[in-house]
């Protein structure tokens, strides 16, 4: 639940003008798991960038696809390389960023169920949301 703080108090508005509800406000106990960029991080400039080069994910994917075929032609008659150590270091890396990443995304989860309808959820502006 809220602690200490009316919901009036934890709106702030993003550069896109849009009023948001600041979570670390709403709930002061996660503060001391948020850096403060990520308290006052605003993705409306990042977004609006992003979609000014649509192209990107689409060569990055296709740049991708071409790795796959060349690295399996490059290695069909070569002796597999021993990567033991590096994909396991890899993989326990890649854990502890989904870990993470998860309780990010969780805690907001939590917030949203319990403070929006599902269609508001579904309808919502995300730059107004998130």
């Amino acid at each position: 639940a809220m602690v200490d703080h009316p919901m009036e108090e934890c709106l702030r508005t993003n550069t896109g003008d849009f009023e948001y509800h600041e979570l670390t406000c709403l709930y002061p106990f996660l503060q001391r798991f948020y850096a403060p960029f990520e308290i006052s991080y605003d993705p409306i400039p990042v977004h609006r960038a992003m979609m000014g080069v649509p192209w990107v994910p689409i060569v990055v994917c296709a740049m991708y696809g071409v790795c796959i075929f060349a690295g399996q032609a490059y290695f069909k008659h070569r002796s597999p390389w021993n990567l033991r150590t590096t994909w396991t270091v890899w993989n326990l890396a890649l854990s502890l960023f989904s870990t993470v990443g998860f309780w990010r995304i969780f805690v907001h989860l939590i917030h949203n169920f319990s403070t929006y309808s599902w269609e508001e959820m579904i309808c919502m502006d995300p730059e107004s949301n998130w």
